[in-house]
C-alpha cells in the first residue's frame, strides 16, 4: 500500500491549518489596529474640542496637558498595533513560503460568525491522514510477519526461458563463411524450462530471526497506531470544547461591547457638560477600547476554532 499519499495529505493539512491559523491572527492585528485608530481619533476631537472651550475661557487650561498625555499614550498603541500586523503578517508569508515580500492584501471572510459548524451537524467519520498512513504501516507490518513464516516451508520455483544468438566473422578471408542471419537465428534458438526446490534446513536460526523482527516492528506500529488515533480523539474533543468556549466568549464579548458603548455615550454627555472629569472620561473611553478589543479577539478566535472544528469533523480546512 502506498503510504506516501496519506503523509503527502498529513502535511498538506498541517500547513493549511498553520496558515489558517496565521491569517486569523493577522486578521485578529488588523481588527486590535482599527480599535486603537477610532480610540486615537476620539482623543484628537476631544483635545480640539477642548482647545477651543479653553480658548474661550470655558475650560481650565490644566486639562489640555492631560489631553495630550492620553494622545501620546494612544498614539503608541497604535504604533504597537502596527508593529504587531507587521509582525504576524511576515509569519502568515513565512509559513506560505513568500520570502521576496513583506505584505499581502489580507481580506475579511464575509462572514466569520457563520463558519462554524453547530453541534446538530453530525460527524461523518472522517480520519485524519496521520491515523490513515498507521494503519497502512500496520497492514504493511503483517504482511511482512506472512513472509517471515513463509520462508520456514520448502519453495518451488519454475523457470521457463528462450535464449538465441548470432555470430558474425570479422576475418576477411573468413567472412564468406558466415551463415546467414536467419539461418543462425533458427539454428540458435534454444526454449528451455526449470526447476528448483529450496528446503531451508540450516538457515532456520536466520528466518526465525527475521521472524521475531517483523513481529517487533508489527508491534511497534501498532503501538504507534494507537497513539495517533488517541491524538486524534484529543483533538477532536478539544476541538468541541474550545469552539463552544469561544462561542461563549463571543456572545459575552458583543454584549460587553454593546455596554460599552452605551457608557462612553453617557460619559460623553456628562464630560461636555462639565460634570466628568478628564480622569473618568479617559476611563470610560479605555473600556470602551478594551471592549471593542476582546470583541475582536473573540471574534476570529471563534473563526479559528470553527475552522478546527470542522476539519476534525469532515477533514475540510475550508469550503
Amino acid at each position: 500500500m502506498d503510504r506516501s499519499i496519506y503523509h503527502i495529505a498529513d502535511t498538506k493539512d498541517r500547513v493549511a491549518l498553520q496558515v489558517v491559523s496565521d491569517y486569523v491572527e493577522v486578521l485578529k492585528a488588523q481588527g486590535i489596529h482599527e480599535v486603537a485608530l477610532r480610540k486615537l481619533e476620539l482623543t484628537r476631537k476631544n483635545l480640539h474640542e477642548m482647545e477651543i472651550k479653553v480658548e474661550g475661557g470655558k475650560m481650565p487650561e490644566a486639562r489640555i496637558p492631560e489631553l495630550k498625555a492620553q494622545l501620546g499614550q494612544d498614539e503608541l498603541t497604535v504604533k504597537d498595533a502596527l508593529a504587531e500586523i507587521r509582525r504576524t503578517m511576515k509569519i502568515l508569508l513565512l509559513d506560505m513560503g513568500i520570502v521576496d515580500k513583506d505584505s499581502i492584501q489580507v481580506v475579511e471572510p464575509q462572514s466569520p460568525d457563520g463558519m462554524g459548524i453547530f453541534p446538530e451537524d453530525k460527524s461523518l467519520g472522517w480520519t485524519t491522514p496521520a491515523v490513515k498512513m498507521a494503519e497502512a504501516e500496520l497492514a504493511d507490518a503483517e504482511w511482512d510477519i506472512k513472509i517471515a513464516r513463509a520462508m520456514y516451508f520448502p519453495q518451488l520455483s519454475f523457470s521457463v526461458g528462450y535464449s538465441n544468438a548470432y555470430y558474425y566473422n570479422l576475418d576477411k578471408e573468413l567472412r564468406p563463411l558466415n551463415p546467414p542471419f536467419g539461418d543462425q537465428l533458427r539454428s540458435n534458438g534454444r526454449t528451455y524450462f526449470g526447476l528448483n526446490l529450496s528446503i531451508p534446513i540450516l538457515d532456520r536460526g536466520m528466518r526465525s530471526t527475521e521472524l521475531r523482527k517483523a513481529r517487533i516492528r508489527r508491534n511497534m506500529v501498532a503501538n504507534t497506531l494507537t497513539k495517533k488515533r488517541m491524538e486524534e480523539e484529543k483533538g477532536r474533543s478539544l476541538a468541541e470544547i474550545d469552539y463552544t468556549k469561544a462561542r461563549e466568549q463571543l456572545t459575552v464579548a458583543t454584549e460587553s461591547a454593546t455596554y460599552a458603548d452605551e457608557a462612553l455615550d453617557y460619559a460623553t454627555i456628562e464630560y461636555e457638560g462639565g460634570r466628568l472629569s478628564s480622569y473618568d472620561y479617559e476611563l470610560a473611553k479605555d473600556k470602551r477600547a478594551e471592549a471593542h478589543a476582546a470583541l475582536v479577539k473573540a471574534t476570529y478566535d471563534h473563526l479559528l476554532k470553527s475552522i478546527v472544528q470542522r476539519y476534525y469533523r469532515t477533514g475540510v480546512v475550508l469550503p
